[in-house]
Formats: structure tokens, C-alpha cells, sequence
């Protein structure tokens, strides 16, 4: 299995699609994940490892959602608190009705993207500088959007201001609090950006860079790709966490221990086979209340919140159980979570380097998620 892995990623460097990658593929019953890296971090730079740290862009996401699932659990947050009473001393406008649940849920009527970046009158990362973008953030909004689904990044950047603001910590802190630090994955998930500089340069040196940015006049490495997370000052709720393939195979092992958790009408709860649990007993990482909601079927759409199920023609390829989980990154990272296989395969690229225009690994990631699962059998 882990020499079939690599050999599709050498495919992958070899047909351009990527410089280089890291894989690691989480099997029922099988504690540890089974890596499998390829290529090197950029041209005449050093060869992919498993200590090799990719931009994970949108997989940002899916951390903020489960950090804010948490401290609902811990009664730390209301999910349906409203954005207004969250940002008292924010002008959010109309969409300050719009609930912290909808934030996550992609339902609170924000556009999908906007380069707020370009017009901030403030120093990048600058407390005015946040504050301007969150409250632009709520200014760009998607007419008659208000309850349909709308994928985006600034739905979670700005429910990462909120969570950020409402409980008066950083949002660093508590993604690691709640998320990394719990899974043993404080050292292999970082907001980079939140570093001292003497912790954050050694990383660097092992991260895989991105894209030739136009703004920056520069390659990218060991910053976000994201412009708006930049601009922020590189944490954000949307982007800006740097992690390794086994990191977030381990996020997505927790994912699938709790899912596998939930009561089933004829079988009662699901035994733990992932890696993120200690046995049958232990305790899965999100309450059943939290996965309910996360999986809540909102219209027949297939979102579920920071994830989605499969589709027809879907990144997760062919083979996938139809409610297998999947997120798929701009910067080539991806994470499928198939709870009816126990399966979790996590995939870190740059294919964004040295620039977007690469859109091969739209081909890429359902070939390899089908190559894997051929493989297992």
C-alpha cells in the first residue's frame, strides 16, 4: 500500500502536477497511518518528508468548525448566537441577524470571496487592519443568499473574528486548545504566521512554497496563500494553518470516530476503530450532539459545513462510500474521511506553484483516492 501511494505521487511529479506531495492513509484497525511522500518542495530544493508542512488554505476551515463545535460542547459559545450580539462593537449590518451556526453552515447570506486585501488602509495584520477587513467582510453579501448555500471563504473568516472576539483570545490559541493540542498535533499544525520569528524560520525551511504573488512581488513560502488571510495578518478562520499529511490524517481519524459513534437505528453505537480513540469506551473527540449537527442534511444539500458528501464526478473518485466526507483546498490539499470504510486519506500538494494556473490536479486527487481504494481492496 505505501509503495502503490508513492508510485502515484512520483505520477503525479512526473506529469507536473505538483512539485511534490505527502500522503498518509488512515486503515480500519491500523494505529499508525501509512505515508507515502514524492517530489521535492520547489526545483533545488530539499526532497518531501513526513516532516514536510503544506499550506493548507481552505482545510483551515474544517479546524475553525470543530474548534467552535468544542466550546459549544464546553459551553463556551452559542452556535445560535447572532453576529451583532457576538460583534457588539462591530457595523456587521443586515447580516449581523445571521447566527454563528450559519456561518459555519455557509447560510448567512456572505459572497464567496472578495479581495479585500487590495483596500485595506491599514498595516497587514494591524488590529485596524482586522477590524476593517471583518467589517468589509460583512459588507460583501450575495443577494437573496440568506439560508442557501453559498461556499466560501468569508462566511469563515468572519466566524473566525467572531469566535475570536466574542470569547477575547486569539484564534490561534484556541484552535490549539481545542483541536491540536487534544490530538497531540500542536508541533505538526501551525498558524506559521503566529510564530516568533526564531520558532517560525526553521519551519519555513521545511514548508513547500506556493504561488508567485503578484501583491507580495514574491514567491511564497512559509506564509498563507491566501491574500485576505495575509492582510489579516496570516490567522484567519478560513486559511492560514500550515500542517503535515499525518497531522491532518489524524484530524480526519477523529472525525471518523465520531461519526462511527453516532447511534445507528439497528445497530446501536459504533465501536471505535480509529486511531484517534482508545477502544470501544473511549470518548470520541466531537459529541454526538456536535456530529448531528455537523451532518444535518440542510435542503439535499450535500455541504456539511466546513465538508461535504460525495457527489457525482466528485475529487473523492469512484470508490468512496456514499457518505463519505471530503474538502478540497485551492492550494492542492485535500482530506476524505469514509466512515462506511474506515478510511481516512489526507493529501498535501503545492500545485499552485509556482502558480494557479495548474488546475491538473483536478485529475489528479479522484485517480489517486480511487488508486488507493483499488489498492485496499
Amino acid at each position: 500500500m505505501r509503495e502503490g501511494a508513492r508510485r502515484l505521487l512520483e505520477a503525479g511529479v512526473a506529469g507536473r502536477v505538483f512539485p511534490g506531495a505527502s500522503a498518509a492513509i488512515r486503515l480500519p484497525g491500523v494505529e499508525a497511518p501509512l505515508s507515502a511522500c514524492a517530489g521535492r518542495l520547489a526545483a533545488r530544493q530539499p526532497l518531501v518528508d513526513e516532516g514536510t508542512l503544506y499550506d493548507l488554505g481552505d482545510l483551515t476551515q474544517i479546524f475553525t468548525m470543530v474548534t467552535a463545535l468544542r466550546l459549544s460542547e464546553a459551553g463556551q459559545l452559542d452556535l445560535d448566537a447572532k453576529l451583532e450580539g457576538l460583534l457588539p462593537d462591530i457595523r456587521v449590518g443586515e447580516i449581523g441577524e445571521a447566527t454563528l451556526a450559519e456561518l459555519l453552515l455557509h447560510r448567512a447570506g456572505f459572497a464567496a470571496w472578495g479581495g479585500l486585501y487590495l483596500d485595506v488602509p491599514n498595516e497587514p495584520g494591524t488590529q485596524a487592519a482586522r477590524r476593517w477587513i471583518l467589517i468589509e467582510a460583512c459588507r460583501r453579501r450575495e443577494p437573496g443568499a440568506r439560508g442557501r448555500c453559498v461556499v466560501g471563504d468569508l462566511s469563515y473568516l468572519a466566524a473566525g473574528e467572531a469566535i475570536s472576539r466574542h470569547l477575547g483570545r486569539p484564534l490561534e490559541e484556541l484552535v490549539c486548545e481545542q483541536v491540536t493540542r487534544p490530538l497531540g498535533l500542536e508541533t505538526e499544525v501551525r498558524y506559521l504566521a503566529a510564530l516568533p520569528l526564531e520558532t517560525r524560520a526553521p519551519l519555513v525551511l521545511r514548508t513547500a512554497p506556493t504561488e508567485r504573488c503578484d501583491w507580495r512581488g514574491k514567491i511564497i513560502q512559509g506564509a498563507p496563500f491566501d491574500e485576505n488571510c495575509a492582510a489579516l495578518g496570516g490567522v484567519a478562520g478560513h486559511a492560514g494553518l500550515f500542517a503535515t499529511a499525518r497531522a491532518l490524517s489524524s484530524l480526519g481519524a477523529a472525525l471518523l470516530d465520531s461519526a462511527r459513534a453516532l447511534p445507528n437505528p439497528s445497530q446501536g453505537p459504533r465501536s471505535s476503530a480509529g486511531p484517534a480513540a482508545a477502544g470501544p469506551k473511549a470518548t470520541p473527540f466531537l459529541g454526538a450532539a456536535s456530529m448531528t449537527r455537523m451532518l444535518r442534511d440542510h435542503d439535499g444539500d450535500p455541504q456539511r459545513m466546513a465538508m461535504r458528501l460525495k457527489q457525482e464526478d466528485d475529487p473523492m473518485g469512484r470508490r468512496v462510500g456514499p457518505t463519505a466526507l471530503g474538502a478540497f483546498g485551492h492550494t492542492g490539499a485535500s482530506l476524505v474521511v469514509d466512515p462506511e470504510q474506515e478510511i481516512v486519506i489526507a493529501l498535501l500538494t503545492n500545485r499552485v506553484h509556482p502558480s494557479r494556473s495548474n488546475s491538473k490536479i483536478d485529475g489528479f486527487r479522484p485517480a489517486f483516492h480511487d488508486g488507493i481504494l483499488a489498492a485496499i481492496g
